[in-house]
């Protein structure tokens, strides 16, 4: 059976479903391959480059560029990982260290915004309507001192 790739034009989801029920059906009925096919991909994954001698520094290998390339493809993926690694460790625990900093943030955002809506006393809205009346209030307090007397 030849299946079509998910790259060729016209590929539709219906080969998808095609393709994908054959996949199953072929795993279910070659189980026993399965642990070393598995084994091979996850290798592969975690290698830095493919085996494809169709890849430009396979193809010309005594110019200096190919086996500049060559050369770094063999060694860096350790300090690539190793400082993957410890980038991960440092952002753990930075954020580690932010997971006792955020339910205080997040009552703070709440106090906030509890101070900018209600209109309890000592609230923002509070404040505001009580200079709005004392704006539009026709006597300032000093003028009452002065009217008793």
């Amino acid at each position: 059976m030849v299946l079509n790739s998910h790259d060729t034009k016209g590929y539709t989801p219906t080969d998808d479903k095609i393709a994908t029920d054959y996949a199953l059906h072929w795993m279910l009925a070659h189980w026993h391959d399965m642990p070393r096919l598995l084994s091979y991909h996850w290798k592969s994954m975690w290698s830095s480059y493919t085996n494809d001698d169709n890849l430009p520094y396979r193809q010309h290998p005594l110019q200096l560029s190919s086996q500049v390339v060559a050369y770094m493809i063999s060694l860096m993926p350790l300090p690539v990982f190793l400082l993957a690694i410890f980038g991960l460790l440092v952002t753990w625990s930075c954020y580690k260290k932010q997971l006792t900093i955020e339910p205080l943030l997040i009552l703070l955002a709440g106090g906030a915004l509890w101070w900018l809506t209600c209109d309890t006393p000592g609230t923002l809205r509070y404040r505001c309507k009580q200079n709005k009346q004392h704006r539009l209030s026709p006597k300032l307090p000093i003028e009452s001192v002065f009217e008793h007397s």
